[in-house]
């Protein structure tokens, strides 16, 4: 669809399943699968959800999944479908991986920056899309580098490092204005560097939600994803997005959501899918 200047393409850069405690938290399954119903293992449907953005002849991927990378152990654990999403929705659209200008995710996790990187034929870790400029909150590249015990397992170095190795890493100290339009707004909550990606045109405006607001049930203000670190300041900047987006009618594009994962907030807080992008 046309945002302004702006031309969006939403993809799914992965398709895999998530354990239910991880995706609602301290929310009882007894209330959480009646929107969203768990296998006998407890997992969920999940998706990695990104946009292609193009302006001004610049090509933007936003979010590129958990990439090709994975051995299979890990894979099955997650039911990994579609592990280059990203990479098939480009060529869709004409574009080679040479041809990205600017990478960005909201946070250095597996599922959302594992396709920064893949393997070579000859099985080397190399840059995926080796002429974009990949901006990164430092506060997320220090944690991603040293996380807690709890968080290690979340960061995967062979996604990111090589991409700084490659001298295409540029670092942002809180909010920022990357290009035209294009604003990162740190907030925190889910990692200490997760951020929302927001393209602005005028008055109109689409936001690249991440795990903040990752599936439609996560509209209600008091559920958030049990992978949050800082819990408060998560239920915080996610309130502030509402907030906006219910006031200004911002396009939202969810994270995780399966099938319908752009839309608006209602004036009751309910979730009206954009019909013009779905997946």
């Amino acid at each position: 669809m046309r945002l302004g200047d702006f031309e969006l393409h939403i993809l799914v850069a992965t398709r895999m399943k998530f354990d239910g405690g991880l995706v609602f938290g301290v929310v009882p399954k007894v209330v959480w699968e009646r929107y969203k119903p768990a296998d006998a293992a407890n997992l969920v449907e999940m998706a990695c959800v990104g946009v292609i953005v193009r302006k001004d002849g610049r090509t933007i991927l936003c979010e590129t999944g958990i990439g090709s990378k994975l051995d299979e152990k890990r894979a099955s654990q997650v039911a990994l479908r579609e592990p280059e999403g990203a990479l098939t929705a480009l060529r869709s659209l004409g574009i080679r991986p040479d041809e990205v200008d600017v990478v960005l995710s909201t946070h250095l996790h597996w599922d959302h920056a594992g396709g920064y990187t893949r393997r070579s034929e000859g099985g080397a870790v190399e840059v995926t899309f080796p002429r974009a400029k990949h901006f990164i909150q430092r506060t997320e590249w220090d944690f991603a580098l040293d996380p807690d015990p709890r968080s290690r397992a979340a960061y995967l170095a062979d996604d990111f490092v090589p991409v700084a190795d490659a001298g295409l890493v540029e670092f942002v100290d809180g909010d920022a204005e990357v290009l035209p339009g294009v604003e990162l707004r740190l907030t925190g909550g889910h990692t200490p560097g997760n951020q929302v990606v927001i393209f602005r045109s005028g008055d109109l405006a689409a936001a690249m939600t991440g795990d903040l607001i990752g599936v439609p049930q996560h509209l209600r203000r008091s559920w958030n994803s049990g992978g949050d670190l800082d819990v408060v300041r998560a239920l915080t900047e996610k309130g502030r997005l509402l907030d906006e987006a219910a006031e200004r009618r911002w396009l939202l594009i969810l994270g995780h959501e399966t099938d319908r994962p752009a839309g608006y907030v209602g004036p009751g807080g309910e979730w009206e899918p954009e019909p013009d992008l779905s997946i």
